[in-house]
């Protein structure tokens, strides 16, 4: 693939140039170029070669000159490069937010004369010159007081003030399309320097969206400009800039040393906006300050993950990739492809997949799960990173990597790895290794596409096999149901970073509903354990109780926020554990229960253990009339302030005993 050298000559004369622009060629890959220490056409030469005429020339032009591009192009950066560059004198005025002419007339005024920014003499922009009439009042030194006035109205910006103090000074305007003036209003005003002082100017805007905006826009643009130059992301002369921005010190030379991997993303992804890149690096910079020493030596997968992070963010920002479908790089790639059928409409996720041939969206050791939290809430936590680098080699030994994960990667495996990685799976099905329900479900998938591509059993007798593999485990009491939940085995999520293969088959769905039928027994079964479990930690640990029975921001899970279980502990039992505990462990221990039935849809865990809670009241009011004044007091309080409002009114306001 060969890069041409830029030349302003063979620009000057190059017959196919439109409008003063050069464009690269799609698919012209930056990674190329840079290993074959070849310049890098610069896409806005031309421009510059049209500007050194512009300016430079003697005769009267009578023109303006429109700067054109997308919104993050970098026209600014662009301008200003070439400004300070040529050494060339200018004034800049900012159209952001500017909503009438003398707003423009003070941004001009002050650097016609400089001397007059001080606080004291500043009187442009505070005077609003082009309004004012009559005496005004002014506080000069911010005290508060008047400290002088000015009688009469003062004048417009004074075009011979401007010829005489302006001489060979170029006159920019930035932001046409961000004013709040109508933009042909704008160029009305700006047709004066052009027309009456033959001043050379310069506009920046997003003409595209001007014009969407203002119908008379392009009426009066085919009188003032008389020359439309497109502006390209210049990303080669820009990389450096925005690698300034860049604070952490590994990351901002780690993407020095991958620049032609970055500018190689960049141009497949067409997005010509450099805002979206300099957002993209700080995704990169995030995730780059999780990283261990450790994770350092791993050059080429680092490399391979810094690609991914910045395809999917400038995806993401561009509005190509719904944040939604973020989570579809669970799903296995190349089963999801097999699938989908010849007519059915690529998603999202797929189209962008197709942007970038060459580069995996989820390679190893970046976890959707990580990718979601990074573009959605903007951050994330180095325990996150080190999560997600510690599923897959090289980040962790390929010994480490559980064997239900090898397979689940088999896409990307020799058929010999394939055979291997399936023998082994197998081996570990045969041993009922696999306890975890959304485990469980993996094999389940991994096992089912096995057989649909051809490899091992066929389909029935896989189905067949899974069946007997659940009913072994409920019969023998191995299901972990530590992260299952009851009533359902969700399977649109996937677990552990990866979705489930074949989920969308009628195969895969009939084991799934299989599975969580078993899970479900064995979950009832396992309740009332659980509860006399959860008794024993409250009587040696009221905190870890209270923990794991509310919703709370602990880091450990609180797994039975959500199950109703405590209505298996005898209402006296618990009464008697509370009343042997210090007295602030009582008040925490009722505040939780309150907490537990007040945050969270939680309705089935309300329906069955409030009658239950309205028992244990009853407990602690009998018991307390045998305790100590204070103890008595404590409790009742306590009771009528956390237990009360969440019982019916019958139940929780006491028997009047008389006066």
């Amino acid at each position: 693939m060969l890069c041409h050298r830029n030349s302003d000559n063979a620009l000057r004369t190059a017959p196919t140039a439109r409008r003063g622009v050069v464009v690269l060629q799609r698919g012209r890959r930056y990674g190329s170029c840079m290993s074959a220490t070849v310049e890098v056409v610069d896409p806005n030469a031309a421009v510059r070669v049209f500007l050194d005429a512009y300016c430079t020339s003697t005769a009267p032009l009578n023109y303006a000159v429109l700067l054109t591009g997308p919104w993050g192009a970098g026209k600014t950066h662009f301008l200003k490069t070439y400004l300070a560059d040529r050494k060339r004198a200018h004034i800049y005025v900012s159209l952001y937010g500017v909503s009438s002419a003398s707003e423009i007339d003070d941004q001009i005024y002050r650097q016609l004369h400089p001397a007059l920014s001080s606080k004291y003499t500043k009187l442009g922009g505070v005077l609003a010159r082009a309004f004012l009439k009559g005496a005004l009042k002014i506080d000069l030194d911010g005290d508060g007081r008047d400290d002088g006035s000015i009688n009469g109205g003062l004048p417009e910006i004074d075009l011979n003030d401007f010829a005489k103090n302006a001489k060979d000074r170029l006159l920019v305007f930035d932001d046409l399309e961000r004013t709040a003036m109508k933009p042909a209003n704008v160029l009305g005003y700006i047709n004066a320097f052009v027309e009456h002082e033959d001043a050379k100017v310069v506009i920046l805007a997003n003409e595209t969206e001007i014009e969407k905006e203002d119908p008379d826009f392009k009426r009066i643009k085919e009188k003032l400009i008389g020359q439309s130059l497109v502006i390209l992301p210049s990303v080669e002369a820009a990389y450096p800039e925005l690698l300034k921005l860049v604070t952490h010190p590994w990351a901002a030379k780690f993407l020095e040393m991958s620049k032609a991997q970055v500018l190689d993303v960049f141009a497949q992804s067409e997005a010509n906006n450099l805002r979206v890149l300099k957002q993209a690096l700080w995704d990169f910079e995030r995730v780059a300050k999780g990283l261990r020493p450790s994770d350092l030596a791993h050059t080429n997968e680092l490399k391979a993950m810094l690609q991914a992070i910045v395809a999917l963010s400038i995806e993401v920002r561009t509005g190509r990739l719904p944040k939604e479908q973020l989570q579809s790089l669970k799903a296995n790639r190349w089963a999801r492809l097999f699938r989908r059928g010849k007519e059915e409409t690529k998603s999202s996720l797929e189209l962008s997949e197709d942007r970038y041939p060459g580069i995996d969206l989820r390679p190893a050791g970046l976890d959707p799960d990580l990718v979601v939290a990074l573009l959605t809430r903007g951050y994330v936590e180095p325990v996150e990173v080190q999560s997600s680098l510690d599923r897959a080699p090289p980040f962790i030994s390929p010994d480490a990597e559980p064997i239900w994960r090898r397979a689940w990667y088999g896409y990307r495996s020799t058929d010999a790895e394939y055979a291997q990685s399936m023998a082994a799976l197998e081996a570990e099905f045969v041993a009922r290794a696999f306890v975890t329900p959304p485990i469980i479900m993996h094999v389940f998938g991994i096992m089912l596409n096995a057989a649909r591509i051809g490899y091992g059993r066929p389909l029935a007798q896989v189905q067949k096999d899974c069946r007997a593999y659940v009913d072994d485990l409920a019969a023998n009491n191995r299901f972990d149901l530590t992260i299952a939940r009851p009533e359902h085995l969700r399977t649109d999520s996937g677990y552990d970073g990866l979705g489930y293969i074949d989920v969308e088959t009628p195969e895969f769905k009939a084991l799934a509903n299989y599975l969580d039928g078993a899970i479900n027994k064995a979950w009832r079964k396992m309740l009332p354990v659980a509860a006399e479990k959860l008794h024993e930690t409250l009587k040696a640990e009221p905190d870890r109780f209270t923990q794991q029975t509310t919703i709370n921001n602990s880091p450990t899970p609180a797994a039975f926020w959500d199950v109703p279980l405590l209505h298996y502990i005898a209402p006296e039992e618990f009464a008697k554990t509370i009343l042997t505990l210090e007295p602030a462990a009582q008040i925490s221990v009722l505040q939780g229960l309150s907490a537990r039935y007040q945050r969270g849809d939680a309705s089935d865990v309300r329906t069955l253990e409030l009658p239950w809670l309205a028992k244990l009241r009853r407990r602690l009011l009998t018991a307390a009339r045998n305790l100590g004044p204070m103890s008595r007091h404590r409790l009742k309080t306590a009771v009528a302030r956390e237990i009360d409002p969440l019982l019916p009114a019958k139940v929780s306001t006491p028997k009047s005993t008389g006066p």
